[in-house]
Protein backbone atom coordinates (compact mmCIF):
# COMPACT_ATOMS: atom_id res chain seq x y z
CA UNK A 1 0.00 0.00 0.00
CA UNK A 2 1.41 3.41 -0.95
CA UNK A 3 1.81 6.15 1.66
CA UNK A 4 -0.54 9.17 1.67
CA UNK A 5 1.12 12.33 0.34
CA UNK A 6 0.93 14.09 3.71
CA UNK A 7 3.04 11.32 5.24
CA UNK A 8 6.00 12.31 3.07
CA UNK A 9 8.42 14.86 4.51
CA UNK A 10 10.26 17.37 2.34
CA UNK A 11 13.09 19.59 3.51
CA UNK A 12 13.66 22.86 1.61
CA UNK A 13 17.21 24.18 2.00
CA UNK A 14 17.85 27.70 0.65
CA UNK A 15 19.47 30.83 2.10
CA UNK A 16 17.10 33.07 0.15
CA UNK A 17 13.93 33.83 2.14
CA UNK A 18 11.72 34.38 -0.92
CA UNK A 19 12.79 31.08 -2.49
CA UNK A 20 11.98 29.25 0.74
CA UNK A 21 8.51 30.84 0.84
CA UNK A 22 7.76 29.98 -2.80
CA UNK A 23 8.88 26.38 -2.45
CA UNK A 24 7.01 25.92 0.81
CA UNK A 25 3.79 27.37 -0.65
CA UNK A 26 4.14 25.08 -3.69
CA UNK A 27 4.56 21.93 -1.61
CA UNK A 28 2.70 22.34 1.67
CA UNK A 29 -0.75 21.51 0.32
CA UNK A 30 0.39 17.91 -0.34
CA UNK A 31 3.42 17.32 1.88
CA UNK A 32 4.86 18.04 5.29
CA UNK A 33 7.51 20.71 4.66
CA UNK A 34 10.41 22.02 6.72
CA UNK A 35 12.31 25.03 5.34
CA UNK A 36 15.82 25.85 6.61
CA UNK A 37 18.19 28.63 5.58
CA UNK A 38 21.61 26.93 5.55
CA UNK A 39 23.45 23.70 4.90
CA UNK A 40 24.53 23.58 8.54
CA UNK A 41 20.92 23.76 9.75
CA UNK A 42 19.84 21.15 7.22
CA UNK A 43 22.40 18.66 8.55
CA UNK A 44 21.47 19.49 12.14
CA UNK A 45 17.75 18.84 11.46
CA UNK A 46 18.20 15.59 9.51
CA UNK A 47 17.95 13.16 12.43
CA UNK A 48 14.84 14.84 13.89
CA UNK A 49 12.92 15.60 10.70
CA UNK A 50 14.21 12.65 8.64
CA UNK A 51 13.01 13.91 5.24
CA UNK A 52 11.98 11.64 2.40
CA UNK A 53 13.13 14.24 -0.13
CA UNK A 54 15.32 17.34 -0.04
CA UNK A 55 15.20 20.37 -2.32
CA UNK A 56 18.73 21.65 -1.90
CA UNK A 57 20.06 24.99 -3.15
CA UNK A 58 23.62 24.78 -4.46
CA UNK A 59 24.95 28.28 -3.78
CA UNK A 60 24.66 29.10 -0.08
CA UNK A 61 26.87 30.87 2.41
CA UNK A 62 28.74 28.43 4.61
CA UNK A 63 28.36 24.81 3.51
CA UNK A 64 27.16 24.71 -0.08
CA UNK A 65 24.68 22.24 -1.56
CA UNK A 66 27.34 19.94 -2.98
CA UNK A 67 28.95 19.43 0.42
CA UNK A 68 25.59 18.88 2.12
CA UNK A 69 24.77 16.25 -0.49
CA UNK A 70 28.11 14.46 -0.01
CA UNK A 71 27.69 14.48 3.77
CA UNK A 72 24.23 12.93 3.55
CA UNK A 73 25.39 10.24 1.13
CA UNK A 74 28.17 9.22 3.52
CA UNK A 75 25.62 8.36 6.22
CA UNK A 76 23.83 4.99 5.72
CA UNK A 77 20.98 6.17 7.97
CA UNK A 78 19.91 8.62 5.25
CA UNK A 79 20.64 6.48 2.21
CA UNK A 80 17.04 6.63 0.94
CA UNK A 81 16.63 10.42 1.00
CA UNK A 82 16.05 11.67 -2.56
CA UNK A 83 17.97 14.89 -3.25
CA UNK A 84 17.01 17.39 -5.95
CA UNK A 85 19.49 20.24 -6.39
CA UNK A 86 18.13 23.72 -7.09
CA UNK A 87 20.19 26.41 -8.81
CA UNK A 88 19.89 29.50 -10.97
CA UNK A 89 22.54 28.05 -13.28
CA UNK A 90 22.05 25.29 -15.82
CA UNK A 91 25.63 24.51 -16.84
CA UNK A 92 26.50 20.92 -17.66
CA UNK A 93 29.52 21.14 -15.32
CA UNK A 94 27.25 22.10 -12.40
CA UNK A 95 24.86 19.26 -13.10
CA UNK A 96 27.68 16.72 -13.37
CA UNK A 97 29.20 17.95 -10.12
CA UNK A 98 25.82 17.52 -8.45
CA UNK A 99 25.36 13.97 -9.71
CA UNK A 100 28.88 13.10 -8.57
CA UNK A 101 28.01 14.45 -5.13
CA UNK A 102 25.07 12.03 -4.99
CA UNK A 103 22.13 14.13 -6.17
CA UNK A 104 19.22 12.41 -7.89
CA UNK A 105 18.10 15.30 -10.11
CA UNK A 106 18.47 18.99 -10.85
CA UNK A 107 15.98 21.88 -11.08
CA UNK A 108 16.80 25.37 -12.35
CA UNK A 109 15.40 28.65 -11.08
CA UNK A 110 12.92 30.00 -11.87
CA UNK A 111 11.13 26.65 -11.84
CA UNK A 112 7.69 25.72 -13.13
CA UNK A 113 5.54 24.65 -10.18
CA UNK A 114 3.81 21.78 -12.00
CA UNK A 115 7.11 20.40 -13.28
CA UNK A 116 8.61 20.56 -9.80
CA UNK A 117 5.61 18.78 -8.26
CA UNK A 118 5.80 16.10 -10.96
CA UNK A 119 9.49 15.48 -10.21
CA UNK A 120 8.81 15.36 -6.49
CA UNK A 121 6.08 12.74 -7.00
CA UNK A 122 8.37 10.59 -9.16
CA UNK A 123 11.26 10.59 -6.71
CA UNK A 124 9.06 9.95 -3.69
CA UNK A 125 7.59 6.97 -5.50
CA UNK A 126 11.09 5.69 -6.30
CA UNK A 127 12.15 6.15 -2.68
CA UNK A 128 9.16 4.17 -1.47
CA UNK A 129 9.87 1.35 -3.93
CA UNK A 130 13.54 1.13 -2.95
CA UNK A 131 12.69 1.01 0.75
CA UNK A 132 10.16 -1.75 0.18
CA UNK A 133 12.64 -3.76 -1.88
CA UNK A 134 15.25 -3.41 0.85
CA UNK A 135 12.69 -4.45 3.49
CA UNK A 136 11.85 -7.59 1.52
CA UNK A 137 15.51 -8.49 1.13
CA UNK A 138 16.21 -7.89 4.81
CA UNK A 139 13.21 -10.03 5.75
CA UNK A 140 14.40 -12.88 3.55
CA UNK A 141 17.90 -12.65 4.99
CA UNK A 142 16.55 -12.70 8.54
CA UNK A 143 14.30 -15.70 7.83
CA UNK A 144 17.11 -17.67 6.21
CA UNK A 145 19.51 -17.04 9.10
CA UNK A 146 17.05 -17.56 11.95
CA UNK A 147 15.39 -20.78 10.70
CA UNK A 148 18.32 -22.92 9.55
CA UNK A 149 19.26 -24.30 12.98
CA UNK A 150 15.72 -25.12 14.25
CA UNK A 151 14.84 -26.66 10.88
CA UNK A 152 17.92 -28.88 11.00
CA UNK A 153 16.72 -30.07 14.42
CA UNK A 154 13.21 -30.78 13.14
CA UNK A 155 14.50 -32.75 10.17
CA UNK A 156 17.10 -34.66 12.16
CA UNK A 157 14.92 -35.60 15.13
CA UNK A 158 11.91 -36.55 12.98
CA UNK A 159 14.15 -38.88 10.99
CA UNK A 160 15.59 -40.47 14.16
CA UNK A 161 12.13 -40.88 15.70
CA UNK A 162 10.79 -42.57 12.56
CA UNK A 163 13.36 -45.36 13.08
CA UNK A 164 12.08 -46.17 16.57
CA UNK A 165 10.53 -49.62 17.03
CA UNK A 166 6.91 -50.07 17.98
CA UNK A 167 5.52 -47.04 16.19
CA UNK A 168 2.02 -47.43 14.81
CA UNK A 169 1.27 -46.64 11.13
CA UNK A 170 -0.54 -43.38 12.10
CA UNK A 171 2.48 -42.31 14.16
CA UNK A 172 4.83 -43.07 11.27
CA UNK A 173 2.57 -41.12 8.91
CA UNK A 174 2.60 -38.10 11.23
CA UNK A 175 6.40 -38.21 11.54
CA UNK A 176 6.67 -38.40 7.78
CA UNK A 177 4.39 -35.37 7.44
CA UNK A 178 6.59 -33.46 9.91
CA UNK A 179 9.72 -34.42 7.98
CA UNK A 180 8.25 -33.50 4.59
CA UNK A 181 6.92 -30.17 5.90
CA UNK A 182 10.37 -29.44 7.34
CA UNK A 183 11.99 -30.24 3.98
CA UNK A 184 9.62 -27.88 2.16
CA UNK A 185 10.33 -25.09 4.63
CA UNK A 186 14.08 -25.75 4.44
CA UNK A 187 13.81 -25.51 0.64
CA UNK A 188 12.19 -22.09 1.00
CA UNK A 189 14.98 -20.96 3.33
CA UNK A 190 17.60 -22.11 0.82
CA UNK A 191 15.86 -20.22 -2.00
CA UNK A 192 15.58 -17.10 0.14
CA UNK A 193 19.29 -17.20 0.97
CA UNK A 194 20.21 -17.74 -2.69
CA UNK A 195 18.07 -14.82 -3.86
CA UNK A 196 19.59 -12.51 -1.26
CA UNK A 197 23.10 -13.51 -2.34
CA UNK A 198 22.26 -12.94 -6.01
CA UNK A 199 20.81 -9.49 -5.34
CA UNK A 200 23.44 -8.31 -2.87
CA UNK A 201 26.68 -9.66 -4.34
CA UNK A 202 26.36 -11.91 -7.40
CA UNK A 203 29.59 -13.85 -7.82
CA UNK A 204 29.75 -16.17 -10.83
CA UNK A 205 32.06 -19.14 -11.18
CA UNK A 206 32.29 -19.00 -14.97
CA UNK A 207 33.57 -22.08 -16.78
CA UNK A 208 32.92 -23.69 -20.16
CA UNK A 209 30.14 -26.27 -20.02
CA UNK A 210 28.03 -28.19 -22.48
CA UNK A 211 24.50 -26.80 -22.37
CA UNK A 212 23.23 -30.27 -23.21
CA UNK A 213 24.94 -31.72 -20.13
CA UNK A 214 23.63 -28.91 -17.92
CA UNK A 215 20.07 -29.51 -19.12
CA UNK A 216 20.38 -33.26 -18.65
CA UNK A 217 21.65 -32.71 -15.10
CA UNK A 218 18.63 -30.57 -14.23
CA UNK A 219 16.26 -33.09 -15.78
CA UNK A 220 17.73 -35.91 -13.70
CA UNK A 221 17.03 -33.92 -10.51
CA UNK A 222 13.32 -33.53 -11.33
CA UNK A 223 12.89 -36.96 -12.93
CA UNK A 224 11.18 -38.51 -9.91
CA UNK A 225 8.70 -35.61 -9.66
CA UNK A 226 7.94 -35.95 -13.39
CA UNK A 227 7.31 -39.69 -13.08
CA UNK A 228 5.04 -39.19 -10.07
CA UNK A 229 3.05 -36.56 -11.99
CA UNK A 230 2.91 -38.69 -15.14
CA UNK A 231 4.75 -36.02 -17.16
CA UNK A 232 7.27 -36.90 -19.86
CA UNK A 233 10.52 -34.92 -20.14
CA UNK A 234 12.41 -34.58 -23.43
CA UNK A 235 15.54 -32.75 -24.59
CA UNK A 236 16.15 -31.61 -28.14
CA UNK A 237 18.19 -29.12 -30.17
CA UNK A 238 21.82 -28.45 -30.99
CA UNK A 239 24.71 -29.05 -28.59
CA UNK A 240 26.21 -25.74 -27.48
CA UNK A 241 29.09 -24.87 -25.18
CA UNK A 242 28.75 -21.75 -23.05
CA UNK A 243 30.78 -19.93 -20.46
CA UNK A 244 28.46 -20.07 -17.45
CA UNK A 245 28.06 -20.77 -13.75
CA UNK A 246 27.10 -24.45 -13.65
CA UNK A 247 25.51 -24.45 -10.20
CA UNK A 248 23.38 -21.37 -10.78
CA UNK A 249 22.17 -22.25 -14.27
CA UNK A 250 21.31 -25.80 -13.29
CA UNK A 251 19.39 -24.40 -10.32
CA UNK A 252 17.40 -22.11 -12.65
CA UNK A 253 16.58 -25.01 -14.97
CA UNK A 254 15.52 -27.20 -12.04
CA UNK A 255 13.13 -24.49 -10.80
CA UNK A 256 11.63 -23.95 -14.26
CA UNK A 257 11.22 -27.67 -14.88
CA UNK A 258 9.72 -28.18 -11.44
CA UNK A 259 7.17 -25.41 -12.10
CA UNK A 260 6.37 -26.87 -15.53
CA UNK A 261 5.72 -30.29 -13.99
CA UNK A 262 3.50 -28.87 -11.23
CA UNK A 263 1.24 -27.12 -13.73
CA UNK A 264 1.10 -29.99 -16.26
CA UNK A 265 -1.54 -32.68 -16.57
CA UNK A 266 -0.73 -36.42 -16.45
CA UNK A 267 0.20 -37.69 -19.91
CA UNK A 268 1.49 -34.30 -21.10
CA UNK A 269 5.04 -33.40 -22.09
CA UNK A 270 7.68 -30.86 -21.03
CA UNK A 271 10.24 -30.16 -23.74
CA UNK A 272 13.67 -28.54 -23.30
CA UNK A 273 15.02 -27.17 -26.58
CA UNK A 274 18.53 -25.78 -27.09
CA UNK A 275 19.37 -23.46 -29.97
CA UNK A 276 20.19 -19.93 -31.10
CA UNK A 277 18.16 -16.89 -32.12
CA UNK A 278 19.76 -13.69 -33.42
CA UNK A 279 23.19 -15.08 -32.46
CA UNK A 280 22.05 -15.51 -28.84
CA UNK A 281 22.23 -19.02 -27.32
CA UNK A 282 18.86 -20.03 -25.90
CA UNK A 283 17.17 -22.61 -23.72
CA UNK A 284 13.41 -22.90 -24.22
CA UNK A 285 11.32 -24.90 -21.74
CA UNK A 286 7.79 -25.58 -22.99
CA UNK A 287 4.96 -27.34 -21.18
CA UNK A 288 1.40 -28.27 -22.10
CA UNK A 289 -0.07 -27.09 -18.82
CA UNK A 290 -2.81 -24.73 -17.77
CA UNK A 291 -1.02 -21.61 -19.00
CA UNK A 292 -0.81 -18.18 -17.38
CA UNK A 293 -3.45 -15.46 -17.27
CA UNK A 294 -2.25 -12.71 -19.70
CA UNK A 295 -2.89 -10.04 -17.07
CA UNK A 296 -0.40 -11.75 -14.77
CA UNK A 297 2.47 -12.32 -17.24
CA UNK A 298 4.18 -9.05 -16.36
CA UNK A 299 4.33 -9.90 -12.64
CA UNK A 300 5.51 -13.49 -12.46
CA UNK A 301 9.22 -12.66 -12.09
CA UNK A 302 8.63 -10.20 -9.26
CA UNK A 303 9.71 -11.04 -5.73
CA UNK A 304 6.84 -12.68 -3.79
CA UNK A 305 4.65 -12.70 -6.91
CA UNK A 306 1.60 -14.85 -6.11
CA UNK A 307 -1.55 -14.40 -8.14
CA UNK A 308 -3.93 -16.21 -5.80
CA UNK A 309 -2.81 -17.35 -2.37
CA UNK A 310 -5.33 -20.20 -2.35
CA UNK A 311 -3.80 -21.58 -5.57
CA UNK A 312 -0.19 -20.99 -4.57
CA UNK A 313 2.28 -23.73 -5.46
CA UNK A 314 5.16 -24.40 -3.08
CA UNK A 315 8.21 -22.29 -3.95
CA UNK A 316 6.48 -20.40 -6.73
CA UNK A 317 6.87 -17.03 -5.01
CA UNK A 318 10.68 -17.05 -5.13
CA UNK A 319 11.72 -19.51 -7.83
CA UNK A 320 10.99 -17.33 -10.84
CA UNK A 321 12.54 -14.27 -9.19
CA UNK A 322 15.69 -16.34 -8.65
CA UNK A 323 15.67 -17.50 -12.29
CA UNK A 324 15.49 -13.91 -13.50
CA UNK A 325 18.33 -12.84 -11.19
CA UNK A 326 20.50 -15.74 -12.37
CA UNK A 327 20.00 -14.74 -15.99
CA UNK A 328 20.67 -11.07 -15.22
CA UNK A 329 23.89 -12.11 -13.49
CA UNK A 330 24.91 -13.92 -16.70
CA UNK A 331 24.16 -10.82 -18.78
CA UNK A 332 21.12 -12.54 -20.27
CA UNK A 333 17.37 -12.43 -19.86
CA UNK A 334 14.36 -14.67 -19.27
CA UNK A 335 11.06 -14.25 -21.10
CA UNK A 336 7.72 -16.02 -20.94
CA UNK A 337 4.99 -16.71 -23.49
CA UNK A 338 1.76 -18.43 -22.54
CA UNK A 339 -1.75 -19.25 -23.70
CA UNK A 340 -4.31 -20.18 -21.02
CA UNK A 341 -5.21 -23.83 -21.44
CA UNK A 342 -2.46 -24.47 -24.00
CA UNK A 343 0.80 -24.21 -22.10
CA UNK A 344 3.73 -21.97 -21.31
CA UNK A 345 7.25 -21.42 -22.69
CA UNK A 346 10.14 -19.90 -20.78
CA UNK A 347 13.05 -18.69 -22.91
CA UNK A 348 16.49 -18.16 -21.39
CA UNK A 349 18.68 -16.06 -23.70
CA UNK A 350 22.41 -15.61 -23.19
CA UNK A 351 24.70 -12.92 -24.63
CA UNK A 352 26.50 -13.97 -27.86
CA UNK A 353 29.84 -13.51 -26.09
CA UNK A 354 29.05 -16.44 -23.76
CA UNK A 355 29.04 -18.92 -26.69
CA UNK A 356 32.24 -20.93 -27.09
CA UNK A 357 33.00 -22.16 -30.61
Amino acid sequence: MSRPSQDFRIMVVDDDHLNRVILTQTLKAEYTVLAVNSGEEALAQLADFHPDLMLLDISMTGIDGYEVCKTIRRNPEFMYIRIILVSAGAKVEERMQGYQAGADDYVTKPFVAQELLAKVKVFLRLKNAKELDRLKQNLLTLISHETRTPLSGILGFSEVLSEEEGLTPPQLAMLNEIHQAGKRLFGFVERAALLCDLVESPRLDLEIHSLWDVAQGAMRVVETAACTAGVQLSLTGEPLSLRLDLRLLQTALEYLLDNAIKFSSPGSQVVVRLGQANSRPQIVITDQGVGIDPSWIGNIFDLFAIQKVENHKAGQGLSLAICRQIMVSHGGRIEVASQPGQGTSFTLSFPPSSLVA
